[in-house]
């Protein structure tokens, strides 16, 4: 049995269209701390790991940490044009505070930590941080997305 090219085409299309749609964003909160009386410098912590299909084009989330007070909302979004020729931008943001922020103002709001670059089949990794200070303790907290590779 002979495919026709025009077939063979749409197939191929329609392959192409669903391994983008299905590719997925895994992004990490972590934290690290210096212990301002030993001067001693922690290792990674995770907060939290989630993602979300690049098809969504955003997500929002809040978290308490304990051991620092601290209210951390994230937040990604993957925005331009959906040509696939056409280059699109993903920003991630990072603020504290225990006001709800929604999305659009989080990217906005004066005291977010803010990043952007070119979300293409080339963009590996995109992360953001901001500090809190304790009495105690400096907290780092780094909130980092990167798309999955497809198995």
């Amino acid at each position: 049995m002979k495919l026709s090219k025009p077939f063979l085409s749409s197939c191929l299309l329609l392959l192409a269209t669903s391994y983008a749609q299905a590719q997925n964003n895994v992004c990490r909160l972590t934290y690290a701390y210096l212990d301002k009386e030993t001067k001693i410098l922690a290792s990674i912590h995770d907060v939290a790991t989630f993602s979300f299909a690049t098809r969504d084009e955003e997500i929002l989330k809040s978290f308490y940490h304990e051991e620092s007070d601290t209210n951390i909302t994230v937040a990604a979004q993957i925005y331009g044009n959906s040509d696939k020729r056409a280059k699109r931008i993903i920003q991630l943001a990072i603020a504290f505070g225990k006001q709800k922020i929604d999305i659009e103002d989080l990217f906005r709001y004066a005291d977010s930590a803010v990043v952007e670059s070119i979300y293409d089949k080339d963009g590996n990794w995109l992360s953001v941080s901001k500090t809190v200070e304790t009495t105690k303790k400096i907290y780092r907290f780094r909130f980092g997305c990167v798309r999955e590779k497809r198995k």
